[in-house]
């Protein structure tokens, strides 16, 4: 097994500052978080997750308890029964280089989730792998860890709820692929859009496509690879599980681990990155410790599973959140313009239907009132916004004004 000394520091991050991260994480990241699930996952009742044959190949966007997708299999180039277990979005000017944060002497944030046979090293900022292990709901959580200033540790950024997944015991819906944040898109997807990885089994893996290499969008409606698992330095026996690619397409990712030479839960560099490259395996960055999982170091296998990984957020350099990315300035998020099939850059210049002051299903409420009461801009009434008439209301200050008075009275009369 390959050892490598990772980045670390000893400089420790003040409390107020990581709690600051900590909230900020929590805020931004429960608006339009991408995913994939384990094919099989249930979702909530009403969502788009909903055990179908190709959920596995769809990458879905979720907040406020729910999610829809947002890139299906098609447009990916991938077919049902597809399953991606690795995404990544990278976002120009927001998603950090790996050489700002590993040699730019700004600690980097990591992001990930872990399977359903995860345990945790031990509890260390409950709720957190080894608490929420025990329920057991770990699988559809999102964690969070800063292993180049504190380690090992781990905490929860938020609940699998949030992004409308079931945390029933039997079985938790795993989420299998994450990116907290990502730009607009526009179809065909654009050479590079997405990158991601396959599970092994998947149709559309063959001749020259393995479950170890990375692949992009073609800008055609498929996918190519941009690089394999030999030359990432992946063992055949492995599965590349989890991936974070920055502007530049420059990865970081981990195995699934069975061959038995890489461990499941570090994340590494491809070969030759930290050292010479003579030894063809990647070049590990950080161990599963650091991290807070169970590991070799921790005791025998199975050990903790690294299944998704979004990194590298940068602590002067947190992404903004959603709700204030409003590119038209019609006081509508692009995040919940696009969800809803609103045009993102038309305020209502080109399409009234777009705007904030817009109508689509004439149920008399704007798009910004269906924004603010988390309701369906194309559905008529919205699934029931509140409506109150002038005479309930009349009845309802009445009632409080004659409650008011009797008891004015009543202490009135006892005083006397």
């Amino acid at each position: 097994m390959k050892h490598k000394i990772s980045v670390s520091r000893s400089l420790m991050l003040p409390l107020g500052v990581l709690a600051m991260v900590l909230f900020a994480g929590t805020a931004w990241g429960q608006l339009g978080i991408n995913f994939s699930v384990l094919t099989g996952a249930q979702g909530l009742p009403g969502t788009g997750v909903n055990g179908a044959s190709g959920d596995g190949a769809h990458i879905y966007v979720g907040g406020g308890n729910n999610n829809v997708i947002r890139i299906p299999l098609s447009a990916l180039g991938l077919v049902p029964g597809d399953e991606v277990d690795a995404i990544s979005i990278p976002y120009p000017g927001v998603t950090p280089t790996i050489d700002e944060v590993l040699f730019g002497g700004t600690p980097g944030f990591i992001f990930f989730s872990v399977d359903a046979n995860a345990v945790g090293m031990m509890p260390i900022a409950p709720p957190d792998v080894f608490t929420e292990a025990l329920v057991p709901e770990a699988a559809g959580d999102v964690f969070l860890a800063q292993p180049f200033v504190v380690a090992p540790w781990n905490t929860q950024a938020y609940d699998e709820v949030v992004i409308g997944l079931d945390q029933s015991p039997v079985p938790v819906d795993d989420q299998d692929a994450l990116d907290l944040i990502a730009p607009i898109l526009t179809y065909p997807l654009p050479l590079g859009a997405v990158a991601f990885s396959l599970a092994a089994g998947s149709p559309s893996l063959g001749p020259g496509i393995t479950e170890d290499d990375i692949l992009v969008t073609d800008g055609a409606g498929g996918f190519l690879v941009i690089a394999t698992g030999a030359a990432l330095g992946i063992p055949p026996g492995d599965d590349l599980d989890a991936l974070f690619v920055d502007a530049a397409l420059a990865p970081l990712f981990s195995v699934r681990g069975g061959s038995g030479v890489l461990f499941p839960g570090d994340i590494y560099l491809p070969n030759g990155v930290l050292d010479d490259g003579s030894d063809g395996l990647a070049d590990l960055l950080v161990a599963a410790w650091q991290l807070g999982l169970y590991d070799p170091m921790s005791g025998p296998a199975p050990w903790d599973n690294l299944n998704a990984l979004d990194a590298l957020m940068d602590v002067l350099g947190l992404p903004p959140d959603p709700d204030e990315v409003d590119t038209d300035g019609d006081e509508l998020p692009d995040y919940w313009e696009e969800r809803e099939k609103l045009d993102p850059n038309d305020d209502g210049s080109v399409d009234p239907d777009m705007g904030g002051d817009g109508d689509p299903d004439e149920d008399g409420y704007t798009n910004k009132e269906e924004y603010d009461n988390d309701t369906d801009p194309w559905e008529f009434d919205a699934g029931g916004l509140p409506v109150m008439q002038p005479w309930p209301v009349t009845i309802v200050v009445a009632l409080v004004v004659i409650a008011f008075a009797a008891v004015t009275l009543t202490y009135r009369r006892r005083l006397a």
